[in-house]
């Protein structure tokens, strides 16, 4: 911010501050005449302190006041120093001003009290009285002037120093607006070396954990596959278990249906074994008959010897008719085996049949 923008600012913000004090104290003591004289003079005084500073137009008609205040945040210290230099030299010129407006006025009320003496001169008792009260009038105004001098002179130095608290604000705001500098800078510093880690360091995690959860997915789906095929096995077996459980069930209804059948004939099988029985025990009866009566034709051969061809005709034929029933003994024996072995394989169904049973 140069100069004449601060001066523009100082004139802004704090001159009619005194000009308004300034005018309210003359028009008290003087009137309205020699406030606005008052008045007219210091607008020329510091319109002259402007005009030296700068030839450019107003700022107001372009810098907003938030520009305007952060300029005045940023006032270099010769610019302070220029505004203390130029209220010194307001104060200096208000005090020959002072001066000279006190002689002035003086003069006028002296010549107004010789205007009222000649005007009165029968009235010398009334003369003296009002001179008396005209030189204390005169009394309570020097006074009066003095309080506005003084007042002008303390608003001075507490503008003065509003001026260095400013200046010392501006100070203390540069030092902690180069502190965040500082910490902006650091922090500048330190998001740098994070994002160089990162460039360094990100690619190689990020294609570890790439590589880690590629391995877990191929793990996942090598469960997932193999639990897919226990799970075909054990439908596979389900289905298997299920058909055969259909057989079984068709098998038991079938035996249920037809178990009168499988009884009738176990009788009727029992009843042929029996009969089977019966016809060996009597074919074997016989054959220890004709074994009995063979012994004894021996023993008669070897008694009666005439009676040999005979015998051995009815030998042969004997033995003729005891080969055939020999044969039809072992169609018999044959028979047997067979039926013998068709109801061990019918009590080995019933056994399993019977067992199903037991298991359902």
């Amino acid at each position: 911010m140069n100069p004449s923008g601060f001066s523009f600012i100082l004139q802004q913000r704090f001159y009619p501050l005194i000009f308004a004090n300034v005018q309210s104290r003359y028009q008290t003591v003087w009137g309205s005449q020699a406030a606005k004289y008052c008045t007219i003079m210091l607008e020329t005084q510091l319109f002259s302190y402007s005009s030296k500073d700068t030839d450019e137009p107003p700022q107001d008609e372009w810098t907003t006041p938030r520009q305007r205040s952060c300029a005045f945040v940023n006032t270099p210290l010769p610019c302070i120093n220029k505004a203390i230099h130029h209220i010194q030299e307001l104060e200096v010129k208000i005090g020959r001003y002072f001066q000279q407006y006190d002689y002035v006025f003086k003069e006028e009320k002296k010549l107004w009290i010789t205007e009222q003496v000649g005007a009165e001169s029968n009235k010398d008792t009334w003369l003296s009285t009002s001179s008396d009260l005209q030189d204390a009038n005169v009394a309570h105004e020097d006074s009066k002037t003095l309080t506005l001098k003084e007042e002008t002179a303390a608003l001075l130095l507490e503008v003065t120093k509003l001026i260095k608290r400013l200046e010392a604000d501006r100070m203390e705001a540069e030092k902690a607006l180069e502190r965040e500098r500082q910490r902006r800078k650091k922090l500048g510093m330190e998001i740098d070396s994070m994002s160089l880690w990162r460039l360094q360091h990100f690619p190689a995690a990020v294609q570890k954990e790439y590589e880690t959860c590629t391995r877990d997915s191929l793990e996942l789906q090598w469960h997932l596959d193999c639990k897919s095929r226990q799970l075909r096995q054990v439908q596979n077996q389900i289905f298997k278990i299920e058909a055969v459980s259909r057989r079984i069930q068709e098998d038991v209804d079938f035996m249920k249906k037809h178990s009168p059948l499988l009884e009738e004939k176990l009788n009727l099988e029992g009843e042929a074994v029996k009969d089977v029985l019966l016809a060996y025990e009597k074919v074997e009866d016989l054959n220890n008959k004709v074994t009995v009566q063979a012994d004894e034709s021996v023993k008669r051969l070897d008694d009666c010897s005439d009676l040999v061809k005979a015998m051995e005709e009815l030998k042969s034929t004997r033995e003729i008719d005891l080969q055939n029933r020999k044969r039809k003994l072992l169609k018999i024996n044959e028979a047997l085996d067979i039926l013998k072995c068709e109801n061990e394989g019918l009590q080995g169904e019933n056994e399993e049949f019977l067992q199903k049973l037991e298991n359902w």
